[in-house]
């Protein structure tokens, strides 16, 4: 019984990890695309 709950959590624990490398990654690309957008309107 405490196998397959201790996989879940496992997995649980690398679907998080994935969901906030992956938000991080898009909010770095929305940085970097606002910056780019007010350096050319400046």
């Amino acid at each position: 019984m405490s196998e397959p709950q201790a996989m879940s959590e496992r997995v649980i624990q690398d679907v998080v990890a994935a969901f906030f490398s992956c938000a991080s990654g898009w909010q770095k690309g929305v940085a970097e695309a606002v910056a780019e957008g007010i350096a050319a309107s400046a």
